[in-house]
């Protein structure tokens, strides 16, 4: 990508917020109890920390996720919003 598509909105915003959470440490108990909450059906980040709540399961772990490849999210898009659609990132 070249700086200007970079530096395009929402990407931008996107990006920054996703680079805070990128060193997080996340627990395999909280990384199993999102991958499985995805499984099941969950498909937005409000479905997510909806659910995570009862787990006891930090919404800043679901942006860990995000930012280390784990979770994927349309970067395109902004990711503050409930509606964000959210998947499992499979390996190949």
């Amino acid at each position: 990508m070249t700086e200007r598509e970079i530096r395009k909105e929402p990407r931008l915003s996107n990006i920054t917020k996703l680079l805070r959470y990128q060193r997080e440490i996340v627990s395999p108990a909280s990384k199993q109890v999102v991958i499985n909450l995805i499984d099941s059906g969950v498909q937005t980040l409000a479905g997510l920390f909806e659910h995570l709540k009862e787990y006891g399961v930090p919404f800043s772990q679901v942006y860990a996720l995000i930012a280390q490849g784990i979770l994927g999210v349309d970067i395109n898009q902004p990711i503050d919003n409930d509606d964000t659609p959210v998947c499992l990132r499979r390996a190949s």
